[in-house]
């Protein structure tokens, strides 16, 4: 058995450590921040900001996970890095136009189809799950819970 990292796997570690780092120093100083018993959380100007802090803990975590697990590297991108980078940019910037013509709820699982297609997702049941799950979860969230008008 080979004890040595392989140079992804262990810079997979290094990105992950960082971003879990950082997400608890955001966490802690997003919290103390807080303006007291007089606001509430859901009139709080940081309460986004410890959402955000909070969901990149949680993705520094899977990604300390996934660093950590036994097995292959990452399977490689289906397309190069800077096409890729370019074609993320486009569909967000398409998303960005769509939101102006179409409703929250319809434009967001058609960018997320998109976007996990692009990233190299080919199982159609996962795609459409993630995409409506999540549409789901951030009209709750911001729609309903924090009384958030999207777009």
């Amino acid at each position: 058995m080979n004890s040595q990292i392989s140079p992804l796997k262990r810079r997979e570690l290094w990105e992950s450590l960082f971003f879990l780092a950082l997400s608890l120093a955001l966490l802690i100083a997003f919290a103390l921040r807080r303006d007291g018993a007089a606001v509430a959380w859901a009139l709080s100007p940081w309460l986004f900001p410890l959402l955000i802090a909070a969901l990149l803990f949680a993705l520094s975590v899977a990604g300390l996970c996934r660093a950590l697990r036994c097995g292959p590297d990452s399977a490689p991108r289906p397309l190069p890095h800077r096409a890729l980078t370019a074609a993320v940019c486009a569909l967000c910037a398409l998303y960005t136009l769509a939101l102006t013509a179409l409703p929250f709820v319809l434009a967001t699982p058609v960018f997320l189809s998109l976007m996990l297609l692009l990233l190299g997702e080919r199982r159609p049941w996962l795609i459409l799950g993630l995409s409506v799950a999540v549409t789901a979860a951030l009209y709750l969230v911001f729609a309903l819970a924090l009384r958030v008008r999207l777009p």
